[in-house]
């Protein structure tokens, strides 16, 4: 009886906890330094930073946490780390499209993920000036990528290198490779 009680007891605990891949997709909100921005309060060298701790256990993750950043795409929540070129701050779903840039070599851009023709001259603008404000078109890209993702997944392989494929890391790659459609 004591037994059956306990289970009852602790069962609702149980279905309520967060999946160790939930838990560190949720870290995306204290990073600190991605390729391009980094937070005004971090102490990390611009020089030398391609990304925080935080940002390379992420892409360390691999295929495994993919499908977790597709969903947090949407996710408009503002965090501490600076686009200084757009003057805004990231918000957690630019950072998770950032960490899957840097796990998916030719990861589709805004404009891109069906096909459509780009309207700037490279991916990086659209992306900023049309997903950033935008909560549809966030929502509508996420969906394409969803659907990129459920279309090329099995075509995945991976590839070592020991180059970041988004910025110009100071060292070795912490990933130490990235993943492409096999051809």
């Amino acid at each position: 009886m004591k037994v059956l009680i306990c289970l009852f007891l602790f069962l609702p605990c149980l279905t309520f906890s967060q999946t160790e891949t939930e838990r560190i997709v949720d870290s995306l909100k204290y990073v600190k330094a991605t390729r391009k921005g980094r937070s005004i309060n971090s102490n990390i060298n611009s020089k030398d930073s391609c990304g925080d701790q935080i940002f390379w256990q992420l892409v360390k993750q691999r295929q495994i946490i993919i499908p977790s950043l597709i969903d947090k795409l949407s996710d408009t929540t503002i965090t501490e780390v600076q686009n200084r070129q757009f003057g805004m701050n990231y918000r957690v779903g630019d950072i998770a499209f950032e960490v899957l840039q840097e796990i998916i070599k030719y990861l589709p851009r805004y404009n891109e993920a069906n096909e459509r023709k780009r309207q700037y001259g490279c991916g990086y603008d659209p992306y900023w000036f049309e997903l950033y404000f935008n909560f549809n078109n966030r929502q509508k890209y996420q969906t394409e990528i969803r659907e990129w993702y459920k279309a090329n997944k099995d075509n995945l392989i991976w590839v070592t290198n020991e180059n970041c494929l988004t910025c110009r890391c100071n060292g070795v790659n912490p990933n130490k490779g990235h993943f492409e459609i096999q051809k």
